[in-house]
């Protein structure tokens, strides 16, 4: 009966494509989210040594 009570959903879950959509959504918006973070990353250190050579070439 247990079996039964978990077997019955999980089916039910597999086979709709619906979950199976959402899941792929799931996977680009995490891709994009590990873009964007290593975008940010990149762009932030490159800035960071741009301003340190602006600020070291300001007088005073």
């Amino acid at each position: 009966m247990f079996r039964s009570i978990i077997a019955r959903p999980l089916q039910r879950f597999i086979a709709d494509r619906n979950a199976a959509t959402s899941i792929d959504y799931a996977v680009i918006a995490a891709g994009v989210g590990a873009l964007i973070a290593a975008t940010v990353t990149i762009m932030g250190t490159s800035l960071n040594g741009m301003y340190d050579a602006v600020k070291s070439a300001w007088p005073g």
